[in-house]
């Protein structure tokens, strides 16, 4: 934040530059990344990224950073890929959780590692109280704020809960065709299987769904690649599929957060 302050006389000027460069990111790791930059660039926008971009703006630069990163976890290219982390820790600390997150989900699961992965979300929330200390030892800076009580339990994390639950039973009805020899989806395909543990086992964290959105934004890579990898009937069908979820995922997202879409124009009309 000192860095910012000194370097940007205004916040506008901050919040131009931030969201240049974090859209900038976003859309190079689609490009490169993607197998259909298309339907990456629909799902960008349909699941509301761009537009919560203009909320949290350091947190939404450091998410396209993370994003852009997985190139290096795929190649296990994991000097590169931690320098950029830490880089990205400069401006938002909450990053540093996806350096273990995603060398673990970088390695092929066992059948048993999924059972694994059960037991730990039962025995996060059941050491819930020995897990906060840790958490707010960590990050000291949510002590004795409203982000103790804010965007957590169950029926808050609900959306993400279930928008994983959704693309993992996308994943598991195409898991030979498009996660099995495909290690790139099988990444994203953990980090969904992580991201749905972390969102129930640690529904108590306060502000859980950021670390949470580490893991999901990769679905907007994986989706594009398991339809790249089917064929026939069940192609069209996943893409039918693929369009109605995002259609309605969208006039929920329009519908929930219509006042912070409305402050988003006002931002834009400022900057302009």
């Amino acid at each position: 934040k000192r860095i910012i302050t000194l370097t940007f006389s205004k916040a506008s000027e901050y919040i131009a530059y931030d969201q240049y460069f974090s859209i900038l990111i976003f859309l190079k790791s689609l490009y490169e990344q993607s197998d259909m930059f298309a339907m990456s660039f629909l799902l960008f926008m349909a699941l509301g990224i761009y537009f919560r971009s203009f909320s949290t703006v350091r947190y939404y630069f450091v998410l396209a950073i993370t994003l852009y990163s997985l190139r290096y976890v795929i190649n296990k290219e994991y000097t590169k890929f931690v320098l950029l982390i830490l880089f990205a820790a400069f401006f938002h600390k909450s990053v540093l959780v996806v350096i273990p997150m995603y060398f673990i989900c970088n390695r092929k699961w066992k059948k048993w590692f999924y059972g694994l992965v059960g037991i730990g979300t039962i025995m996060l929330y059941v050491l819930k109280d020995l897990v906060m200390n840790i958490a707010l030892r960590l990050y000291p800076s949510y002590k004795d704020t409203m982000y103790l009580t804010q965007d957590i339990g169950i029926k808050a994390n609900l959306p993400g809960i279930i928008r994983c639950a959704v693309v993992i039973a996308l994943c598991l009805l195409c898991y030979k065709e498009a996660i099995r020899d495909r290690k790139e989806n099988d990444l994203y395909f953990n980090m969904s299987v992580m991201a749905i543990a972390l969102y129930i086992g640690g529904s108590f964290i306060p502000m859980v769904s950021r670390f949470g959105y580490y893991l999901i934004t990769a679905q907007i890579l994986l989706i594009p690649g398991i339809y790249n990898s089917l064929e026939g009937k069940k192609k069209k069908y996943v893409l039918y599929g693929i369009i109605a979820v995002a259609a309605m995922y969208f006039i929920y997202f329009f519908h929930y957060f219509s006042s912070f879409l409305f402050n988003i124009f006002i931002i834009l009309y400022i900057l302009s």
